[in-house]
């Protein structure tokens, strides 16, 4: 074998062990970006980061509104299961109530949002102590320090207590009622 073969045959192994290489690389990239895009697909949701599981259909348009917390009657658990009511949210557009857990009373709020998607969350801006709220144009709005957030994603916008919006609650609908877990909200504590 001449010297230019000797050469041409030591390039064409380099070149196929180079080609396995990144065929190597490519298959573990592919690999990775499905595992990811599987993972993601299984575990993300909506805006609420999948706390929210119903929507009552039609977007809420509430430009120019302010809308006011109705006071429902004090719930209690029955099974270990918190019931509110879906009609009263959906008509009332928000609603605040009470649930006492021994010596402790949690308020809890549920309103639909913009998109449509029903809330649930403990009724309270802990660094302010506020437990009432308004729905003032696009934006939720504590009544006493007037922080605002994205009522939809809960997203900070303006205002002292960003950071602490409404603590979501999960909840699952059974028939005409949003179901929450009363062990969930008895064991609730502020953040701050």
């Amino acid at each position: 074998m001449t010297t230019r073969e000797e050469k041409k045959a030591q390039f064409q192994q380099k070149s196929s062990s180079g080609k396995l290489i990144v065929g190597a690389v490519i298959g573990i990239v592919a690999i990775a970006v499905a595992a990811y895009g599987f993972w993601n697909t299984s575990t993300s949701s909506s805006s609420h980061d999948s706390k929210t599981s119903y929507n009552v259909g039609a977007k809420v348009d509430y430009t120019g509104k302010m809308i006011a917390m109705a006071k429902l009657p004090p719930v209690s658990a029955n099974d270990g299961k918190i019931v509110v009511p879906l009609d009263e949210v959906k008509s009332k557009s928000m609603i605040r109530t009470e649930f006492k857990s021994g010596n402790k009373t949690i308020p809890i709020m549920a309103y639909v949002a913009p998109s449509g998607q029903v809330v649930a969350a403990v009724s309270m801006c802990e660094p302010c102590e506020s437990t009432t709220f308004t729905i003032k144009g696009k934006q939720l709005a504590c009544n006493a320090c007037d922080t605002r957030w994205d009522p939809d994603t809960l997203k900070g916008l303006s205002g002292g207590c960003q950071t602490y919006p409404p603590d979501q609650l999960s909840y699952t609908v059974e028939g005409n009622n949003l179901i929450l877990d009363a062990q969930t909200v008895s064991n609730w504590k502020p953040r701050i």
